[in-house]
């Protein structure tokens, strides 16, 4: 339970006035002449009022609250609500919020200072997913097979043709025909002979071009886990305990 100078207040009563709540004598400790209640005799068992803890049983103790995220009146729980104001979310006017560590895990924010090299978060934010899907620009560079269709082909023919009749003359000459006749008119290739340009060759050719290239696609773009080893425990914050002071 909280210790103020009049009566303790939590989820389930309302202070008198508007006022901020302030503890009595030293702050966190009960008044010299309180009863049993007001000087918190349960010892180790007192806690400070919004502090967070971790249990391994299913519900939350006496005096905490489940940190899932709920929202709380502030009229009936004004001395946590001076402590979190609306930092885990609410109105700030009639409700606030428990902190949400469903599912999440905490980190220490800047209330702390700024940590060398590191993303710093304000207290309350909530950040990050489970999944996440590569966008263009996050993936490496890389390679795809592609192949290429062709749209058509190039047919190409050629005729070498000769006389029939026998030749006229045993020097070939530009524009010259091959021509029959009694002597060799076949020779070996290689001897190094100078080459004459003959004529009686048609060629003729025709053809399409262009065609088509496909890359193949690579992946399913399913998003992936990026969980870290973990182990589900609860965590519970005090509703009713001792005010913290200052250090």
């Amino acid at each position: 339970m909280a210790v103020y100078p009049e009566k303790a207040h939590s989820l389930g009563e309302r202070p008198g006035g508007n006022e901020r709540p302030e503890p009595a004598g030293q702050p966190g400790r009960a008044r010299p002449d309180g009863d049993a209640s007001d000087r918190g005799d349960r010892g180790v068992g007192e806690q400070y009022l919004g502090v967070v803890q971790i249990t391994a049983f299913a519900f939350a103790p006496e005096n905490f609250a489940f940190c899932n995220g709920a929202f709380i009146a502030i009229g009936q729980n004004t001395a946590l609500f001076s402590l979190l104001g609306d930092s885990y979310g609410g109105d700030a006017r009639t409700v606030f919020g428990l902190p949400d560590l469903r599912a999440r895990t905490p980190v220490g924010s800047n209330d702390m200072g700024q940590a060398p090299g590191l993303t710093s978060f304000p207290r309350g934010v909530r950040y990050g997913l489970q999944t996440h899907t590569l966008s263009v620009a996050q993936m490496p560079q890389h390679n795809h097979a592609a192949t290429f269709t062709p749209g058509g082909h190039t047919e190409v023919t050629g005729r070498l043709e000769a006389y029939n009749t026998r030749a006229s003359s045993d020097t070939p000459s530009v524009g010259d025909f091959i021509s029959g006749g009694g002597a060799a008119v076949f020779g070996t290739g290689g001897l190094g002979a100078e080459l004459v340009e003959l004529s009686g060759l048609t060629v003729s050719g025709g053809g399409g071009g262009g065609g088509t290239v496909t890359v193949g696609d690579t992946g399913d773009g399913r998003p992936f886990e990026i969980v870290n080893p973990l182990q589900a425990v609860n965590f519970v914050i005090c509703t009713e305990g001792l005010y913290p002071s200052r250090n």
